[in-house]
This record gives structure tokens, C-alpha cells and sequence, in this order.
């Protein structure tokens, strides 16, 4: 064997040897960029899922704050309703007491006159 042919195969060898680890990892890079793809799909399902979540969660928020809205302006319609409420049974209550306080003084006549047409106590 010449010493050329020693050195072709001897390069030929190394050639071969340093290109198995490149086909390796080729191989290995192909396998993770699927499952690479995999995940960036399963990743756009999930952001889309989050998109439709936010604008329910959107929509459920201001249906709170629409209903706490009425919910406060009827409040403040029953404020007012029960305080005109206290304000007519106040009224209410200053009329009995002048009425109470009449009839009051006219039993007071009354008894008086009474007790003048009855005369003297024996």
C-alpha cells in the first residue's frame, strides 16, 4: 500500500467519523423542531382560549358594574322614597299629638263644666 493510499483512507475515515456527530444532530434537531411546532400550536390554541376568556371576563364586569349601577340608583330611590315616607308619618304623628293634645283640653272643659253644673262636693 503506497503511503498515498494510507492517507486517503485515513482522511476518508476521519471525514466519515466527523460527519456521523452532524447527522446526529441534525436528526435530534429535526425531532425537536417538531416538537417545537407542536407546542407553538398548542401554545396558539391556549393564547386564543385566553383572548376569548378576557373578553368574558370583560363582559362580566361590566355586566357587574351595570347591575351595581342600578342597583345603587334604586337604592338611592328608596332613600328618598322612605324618606318622604317619615315625613309624612311625622306629619302624621304632629297632627295625633295636636289632636291628642285638643281633645285633651276639651276633656279638661268638660270635666270642668261638669263639675261646676254638679256643684259643691258633699
Amino acid at each position: 500500500m503506497k503511503p498515498l493510499d494510507v492517507f486517503v483512507v485515513v482522511s476518508g475515515s476521519i471525514g466519515v467519523l466527523t460527519t456521523l456527530p452532524v447527522v446526529v444532530l441534525a436528526i435530534w434537531s429535526t425531532r425537536e423542531s417538531r416538537q417545537l411546532r407542536r407546542i407553538q400550536a398548542e401554545l396558539a390554541v391556549l393564547m386564543g382560549e385566553s383572548r376569548e376568556l378576557a373578553e368574558e371576563i370583560r363582559g362580566l364586569q361590566h355586566g357587574i358594574r351595570e347591575e351595581q349601577l342600578e342597583g345603587f340608583v334604586q337604592a338611592r330611590q328608596d332613600v328618598k322614597d322612605v324618606t318622604a315616607k317619615v315625613g309624612e308619618i311625622s306629619n302624621a304623628v304632629s297632627d295625633v299629638g295636636g289632636a291628642v293634645e285638643q281633645a285633651g283640653e276639651s276633656t279638661t272643659a268638660a270635666v270642668r263644666d261638669l263639675r261646676e253644673l254638679a256643684g259643691p262636693a258633699p
